[in-house]
């Protein structure tokens, strides 16, 4: 359990860190200009549910981490005049991770 929580943990890192690759969810490109990713992602109101193509997961992650390490690079994602390209993976992606790490 332990190695899975690790590996889930460095997959959102790297998630939340890659830089180049387009995000898929039209909803999010649609949005375009200023806005911060902690804003796309809506920070601070994401449920849990049963939706596997929302990023649910990811929210949670960053969410985590801002509160730990307010000052850590994941702080760019509340920053709307920083300009990022983010790989955001779907909840399903995840999910499909820890079953292929199972």
């Amino acid at each position: 359990m332990k190695k899975t929580t690790k590996v889930l943990g460095a997959a959102a890192s790297a998630a939340i860190f890659a830089v180049g690759a387009a995000v898929s969810a039209p909803a999010v490109q649609a949005m375009d200009g200023n806005t911060s990713l902690a804003s796309v992602l809506d920070v601070g109101n994401a449920e849990f549910d049963n939706s596997s193509k929302d990023f649910d997961i990811l929210t949670k992650a960053a969410e985590a981490v801002l509160a730990a390490k307010p000052d850590s690079p994941v702080a760019l994602l509340a920053d709307g005049d920083t300009a990022l390209t983010v790989f955001a993976p779907t909840d399903k992606a995840f999910k499909n991770l820890a079953s292929a790490l199972a």
